[in-house]
């Protein structure tokens, strides 16, 4: 478990200072998050407005708040570059030492697969792991594998309890990383039954990080106007 411990922080550390300093761009969450935090005005009847106030994901009620507070948007951008790049290589480099029970190799492949740039091209659809304005996508793929890794290195209840969370940093993704998760499970449910057991409350825990912000975000969102 010190192990985890060690490839989570020394691979975060290096992903944020990757993210922010040497790969930072604009960060469209953040665009949205001005609208939610009412620092951005459009007309009701705006398409743009309707779609930043009915879009739901998490990511624009925490950085809703800061944005109140007096921090920019630019300074946010840069924050929000550097978390791309920690949970980056945080889920590559835990995927890694599950497999391998090694941090320094761990670290190291996390490092080697973003500066190679192996992973930059998926079958049919591009996948960026970081210095992209494209928040929702970096942030949602990287918390589905980080769930996956948490859980093949024996951290049970911190990957359920993102497991639960990570419909509402995601819906898509996060409802696909649930169902990879259930159907692994299931291949070999009355072995994990006992062993995953203990996790159980902080899954449930985290579903209700996702419920609260949706009903949040429902409670919130102002209505559609007529004909639209």
């Amino acid at each position: 478990m010190n192990g985890a411990i060690w490839v989570l922080l020394l691979s975060g550390m290096l992903g944020f200072r990757v993210g922010m300093i040497g790969f930072p761009d604009w960060q469209v969450a953040v665009e949205t998050a001005q609208v939610v935090a009412g620092l951005v005005a459009y007309p009701p009847e705006n398409i743009f407005y309707i779609y930043h106030t009915k879009l739901w994901t998490a990511l624009h009620q925490v950085l809703a708040v800061p944005l109140r507070a007096g921090v920019s948007e630019i300074t946010l951008s840069l924050i929000v570059s550097g978390v791309q790049g920690m949970l980056t290589f945080q889920a590559l480099a835990l995927f890694v030492y599950a497999l391998s029970r090694d941090v320094l190799l761990a670290v190291g492949a996390a490092a080697l697969i973003f500066f190679t740039r192996v992973a930059d091209h998926g079958t049919i659809y591009p996948l960026f792991l970081l210095g992209t304005q494209h928040t929702y996508g970096v942030i949602g793929l990287s918390t589905g594998v980080l769930v996956m890794a948490l859980l093949g290195a024996g951290w049970y209840r911190t990957g359920a309890f993102l497991l639960g969370v990570a419909p509402c940093i995601h819906p898509a993704l996060g409802s696909w990383t649930g169902l990879a998760v259930g159907v692994a499970v299931l291949s070999d449910f009355r072995k994990l039954r006992a062993e995953l057991r203990p996790a159980l409350p902080w899954f449930l825990a985290g579903c209700g990080v996702t419920l609260v912000s949706l009903l949040i975000h429902c409670g919130l969102a102002p209505a559609t106007p007529a004909g639209m």
